[in-house]
């Protein structure tokens, strides 16, 4: 039970940290894919088979998550290093007033 709980706790920790270092949107198109990932791991691991309607469904929810994590985050840099590396927005020199 120990090694269950250091397993879990590890597991989050690092899904956690890698979730601060990658950004929201990443993090958000990852996690639109995991639909996909449950289907795969069952059809390979398991021999599960899935009916076309399921595998549509599967696909439309993945575009949908990732399209909708994609296009919140638009005009907004990833994360807190992008936003640094990004350049100042230059202000253009003002007229001189005749």
């Amino acid at each position: 039970m120990l090694s269950g709980l250091i397993g879990v706790a590890l597991a989050f920790s690092l899904d956690f940290q890698a979730a601060r270092l990658a950004g929201t949107r990443v993090v958000g198109t990852l996690f639109a894919i995991d639909p996909a990932m449950a289907a795969l791991v069952g059809a390979v691991a398991l021999g599960d088979r899935l009916p076309v309607a399921a595998l549509g469904g599967i696909a439309l929810v993945v575009l949908a998550g990732a399209g909708a994590v994609w296009s919140a985050g638009r005009g907004a840099p990833a994360t807190a290093q992008e936003e640094a590396a990004a350049p100042e927005a230059v202000a253009p020199a003002p007229l001189p007033l005749d």
